[in-house]
């Protein structure tokens, strides 16, 4: 680095040439009061102190430094300076009228030209001010219809040429050397926030991901955003993923905002970035490099990081690239958390960043200036201290001051604009004597000074150096680092959240269990095929039975997809078996119980024979949820989403989607229905007690899901709560439907008890009339206690009507029965006597039923072979 102290004392026949420097502030009350409170006290501060000893001199010129403070004369807020007006119909949404800001403006502008004394200008701080005070000096067009609007054309000037510093408009997107060629910015370009510490990370420790973070970034025009993009395309050998980048939206921390509104919001942010690195870089997937820009006025980044370090958000290093002001830095700090982090830092008032000397003359020593300051701050009881708002304008001045001695500047002449442009980009070949000594000392080839704030040079008309950078230490303090020196590693107070799997003792003990009871299921099947001659067998429909158990062995097998590593596809295929496995099992169940309730409801039983059921009410359910899986994995299908249980995240189905709710309603209108039907066929009569087994069933289905399914959606989940409720919620009901169905029938046919039946009721509720139903009603039943004559007079009085109506329907069997004998065989000789064939059958079927079963017809048998 140069090291050259530049020759302070004055020729005694010097000549002082005055230097007007204009600086605009808003009125008090304006949203930006603090920082043009800010600006005015270090300019009150140079005034007292810096001024005195550090004269401008250049040859025999001395220059005598004048401040004119130019009040702007409106507020962005309103006050009748500024109206509001409302859009969008939206009361709570103030657009802030912008015409009237550039009346003002212009106002201020014009009153200032009149006395033709403003040299250099400096603009208020931030880049939304930098850039209205640009296009009302250099927009000409602008100037002119302002000017006609507010009634003060002609113009003086139709733009104002003089050399304007923006002290705090880091807006790349403001400056363009060849289009606004005087206006210049002191303030290095916004990818210069991030690009010293993500070029290192990069190239020297490997880091490939960032996600970035915006707070409020609307109401600055995007500006963060945009710049990091345009870091990311001018560095695009740099291949970085970025894995989310997030605005809050504006307002997220008003008092009146609902919590939930921020929770959301971050919850969402988090998820993406861990999903999106684990898609990345599935061998580390915790996020490198989170960039967080936060807005120095209305921003809340103490907030921001509780709600972050609440969702176990621990990347390797917490970037916060905008500079903030110091009662942000210190609600940092408060919160104690994330220590390790590293702020922008555009100001540090400890340490020096680098061991090099800045030349001295040019504000002075940096420890010197803070000390001085402090102890000269008129303002200091107001909290204006030198942070990076007042410092910025320190520097502003500073590049003033360097710009026109190195360019050996006149302000008498006209050609002072071009004289401070060649003291910023000219060689000092080119500038020429007398200011040979001087020059080279700010950078022979164009200005080029390490000052305490970093190095003066300009690209583009804007400030090009890094920034300097302040990290978060243990106890608190920030401290001055280079950006070479951030550490790779994930410091000790960040979370450490990480990707887990499911219990590998868990999956093996449901895929045990669900193996076995599929191989059960499948002995079932056969056994049910070997058995079907025993009446317990075809009094529960064979084919139906078959049915449930080929349901059971798809809801079981869908255990089977969750149990290794989850996915889209192995969510997917949960859904298409447990889905498809219930409607299949449970609409057997279903079926079922509506026939018995049918059976005893109406005198006609159409529609109730197993392949008329299976064709006209199980196969368009079935054919319904078939349906629905498709259209559900077409447009919107299964996935895989990244839960979290405290700093362990771990892949888990998504249970929560629309397409699973649809289901849910799917089922849950069948198991409405299943429970009314079994509410009304809970007093029927049953020959192996069939009835009352549908009726448990249906019931154990619909209790232990609704409970299962309540449970699993207001626990607290951890990696394997999901799998172990997702299990239980498949495995016991089907598991105790399909032992309440078969194993009453394995234990009689191995008692030998397969063909013998139970005449008596399946309660002591019996019917009143066949065609109207069953006695549904308890009342009924609890009025008959105490009377056993009454009941039994009763029943024997129903069980006579009942004898009546399966003889009718036998006779009526065995005529069709004749009649298709004769059809069918017409190439035998059949009798002419008929009726004598029937008869004879009637009374054949009366002697083996009698051995059988004795003198009585058993009801339930007699309609099993109807039915059957």
């Amino acid at each position: 680095m140069r090291n050259f102290i530049i020759l302070c004392a004055l020729w005694q026949y010097s000549v002082a040439v005055k230097l007007h420097i204009c600086y605009f502030n808003d009125g008090p009350g304006s949203k930006y009061e603090n920082y043009d409170g800010q600006n005015h006290a270090a300019i009150v501060y140079y005034n007292k102190t810096l001024h005195s000893y550090n004269p401008w001199v250049v040859g025999s010129t001395t220059y005598d430094v004048q401040f004119r403070h130019v009040g702007s004369g409106y507020l962005e807020g309103g006050n009748g300076a500024a109206v509001p007006v409302v859009g969008d119909g939206d009361e709570n949404k103030a657009i802030y009228n912008e015409e009237i800001q550039e009346e003002y403006l212009l106002r201020a502008l014009e009153a200032s030209e009149t006395n033709e004394d403003c040299d250099v200008f400096i603009t208020g701080s931030t880049s939304y001010r930098g850039k209205r005070f640009r296009d009302m000096m250099f927009n000409a067009t602008l100037r002119r219809n302002t000017a006609t609007r507010i009634g003060i054309a002609p113009l003086r000037k139709e733009i104002i040429s003089v050399p304007v510093l923006a002290p705090t408009s880091s807006d790349f997107s403001l400056y363009n050397s060849t289009v606004y060629p005087n206006f210049y910015s002191t303030y290095p370009v916004n990818t210069n926030a991030i690009s010293g510490i993500l070029d290192n990370l990069y190239d020297t420790h490997g880091f490939r991901t960032v996600a970035f973070l915006y707070e409020d970034d609307t109401s600055v025009g995007g500006l963060y955003r945009r710049s990091f993009y345009a870091y990311l395309e001018s560095n695009s050998s740099r291949n970085w993923t970025v894995l989310a980048d997030a605005t809050t939206p504006s307002g997220l921390f008003d008092g009146d905002t609902d919590d939930n509104k921020a929770n959301d919001f971050y919850d969402k942010f988090v998820d993406d970035v861990y999903e999106n690195a684990q898609r990345a870089e599935p061998h580390d997937p915790s996020p490198d490099v989170l960039v967080y820009a936060v807005d120095a006025i209305e921003g809340s980044p103490d907030v921001t990081l509780k709600h972050l370090h609440e969702l176990s958000f621990g990347p390797k290093v917490i970037l916060i690239s905008s500079a903030i002001p110091s009662a942000q830095r210190a609600a940092i700090a408060d919160t104690k958390l994330y220590r390790g982090l590293i702020i922008n830092d555009a100001f540090t008032s400890t340490n020096d960043v680098s061991d090099a000397k800045p030349i001295a003359g040019f504000l002075g020593e940096k420890k010197a200036l803070v000390q001085q300051y402090d102890e000269t701050n008129i303002y200091r009881d107001e909290g204006l201290e030198l942070n990076f708002l007042s410092g910025s304008t320190l520097i502003a001045v500073q590049n003033i001051q360097m710009a026109t001695v190195r360019g050996n500047c006149d302000t008498t002449s006209n050609d002072f604009v071009e004289c401070f442009r060649r003291g910023i980009y000219a060689s000092c070949a080119d500038i020429g004597a007398p200011n040979q000594t001087q020059c080279n000392a700010l950078g022979s080839e164009h200005l080029d000074v390490e000052t305490w704030f970093g190095s003066a040079t300009f690209v583009n008309n804007q400030a090009n150096r890094e920034f300097v950078f302040s990290i978060l230490s243990d106890n608190g303090a920030y401290e001055a680092i280079e950006s070479t020196d951030v550490n790779p590693e994930r410091p000790a107070g960040f979370p450490d959240r990480h990707d887990e799997v499911q219990s590998s003792t868990w999956r093996i003990i449901i895929g045990v269990l669900c193996s076995l009871a599929i191989i059960g299921c499948l002995v079932g099947l056969v056994c049910v095929n070997k058995t079907s001659e025993y009446l317990i067998i075809q009094s529960s429909a064979e084919m139906f039975l078959q049915i449930i158990l080929g349901g059971g062995i798809l809801l079981y097998a869908s255990m089977l997809w969750l149990i290794v590593e989850i996915s889209d596809t192995t969510c997917n295929g949960f859904v298409w078996f447990m889905y498809m496995g219930w409607s299949m099992c449970f609409t057997g169940l279903l079926v079922k119980t509506h026939r018995v309730d049918e059976v005893f409801k109406v005198a006609r039983k159409a529609h109730l024979h197993d392949l008329a059921l299976l064709k006209y009410m199980y196969t368009p359910i079935v054919v319904c949820f078939f349906l629905y899986l498709i259209f559900w994995t077409i447009f919107d299908g299964m996935s895989a989403i990244q839960e979290k249980a405290g700093h362990v995240t771990y892949l888990a189905c998504n249970l929560n989607s629309t397409g699973m709710y649809v289901g849910y309603i799917m089922q849950g209108a069948l198991l409405i229905w299943a429970v009314v039907l079994a509410f009304r066929v809970r007093n029927v009569p049953s020959t192996f007690n069939e009835s009352a087994l549908l009726s448990a069933s249906v019931y154990n289905w619909v209790v232990i899901q609704t409970i299962l399914w309540t449970l699993a959606h207001i626990m607290t989940h951890d990696k394997d709560t999901q799998l172990i409720m997702i299990f239980l919620f498949v495995y016991l009901p089907v598991t105790i439907t399909l032992l309440l169905l078969m194993a009453p029938k394995a234990h009689a046919i191995l008692q030998g008890e397969g063909n013998k039946v139970n005449s008596r009721p399946a309660n002591s509720c019996a019917f009143r009339n066949t065609n109207q139903g069953p006695v549904a009603s308890s009342k009924g039943c609890k009025s008959e206690k105490g009377r056993p004559d009454a009941a039994k007079n009763e029943y024997d009085a129903d069980i006579r009507k009942l004898r009546g109506e399966v003889g009718r329907l036998i006779a009526d069997n065995v005529k069709l029965g004749g009649a298709l004998r004769v059809i069918q065989n017409p190439h035998v000789e059949q009798p002419n006597d008929v009726t004598g064939l029937v008869e004879n059958d009637l009374e054949s079927f009366r002697r083996l039923n009698a051995a059988q079963h004795g003198p009585h017809v058993a009801p339930e048998f007699t309609r099993s072979v109807l039915i059957e």
